[in-house]
């Protein structure tokens, strides 16, 4: 179903769907089912003019009215919601009944804009990285793994404070 819809075949995704055994549980299946091909036609609209128009300089309204079997009126709603959006790149001729599309092609500070967006996220992500393995490092497990190697010296669990006060006396707690 997903890929009939990408192809903008709306009639194969609603068969695909509309043949699953689930609809027969289900109260008022028809009346489901006609908002779900409604939804389906302008999903399938808009996922067709997002791939294919920019490959386009112009696209009649009448043939996507025969291809997505839809009013002009509802073509129109769904094409100016995706223009008004900033989703379709093109405007209504009137005359004619077709969207003209504007392609834009990158300028050069948006081009060197993006290679330097691409080389800082290259240089997060390795910096990322450097941080997980120096965290690693630091971890305890790490730690023990070195002292069952004996790769350290092994420390005692006493604290290494004396047994003396402040004053230079010993406390009651330490009499040897």
């Amino acid at each position: 179903a997903r890929a009939s819809l990408a192809g903008g075949d709306w009639e194969k995704c609603y068969k695909y769907i509309s043949n699953l055994r689930m609809w027969n549980l289900m109260p008022h299946k028809e009346e489901v089912q006609a908002r779900l091909q409604k939804q389906i036609q302008q999903s399938s609209l808009q996922i067709y003019l997002l791939i294919y128009g920019p490959q386009y300089c112009s696209i009649d309204v009448k043939q996507l009215c025969t291809m997505f079997s839809m009013t002009p009126a509802a073509i129109n709603k769904v094409a100016s919601r995706m223009m008004l959006r900033g989703e379709l790149l093109g405007a209504w001729d009137q005359p004619s009944g077709c969207i003209v599309m504007h392609n834009e092609e990158v300028s050069r500070l948006q081009g060197t804009a993006m290679l330097f967006a691409e080389k800082v996220s290259q240089y997060v992500e390795m910096n990322e990285r450097l941080l997980d393995l120096r965290n690693y490092y630091k971890t305890s497990d790490y730690q023990r793994n070195k002292e069952q190697k004996g790769g350290e010296n092994r420390r005692s669990n006493y604290s290494n404070k004396k047994s003396y006060s402040w004053k230079g006396q010993m406390s009651r707690t330490s009499r040897y």
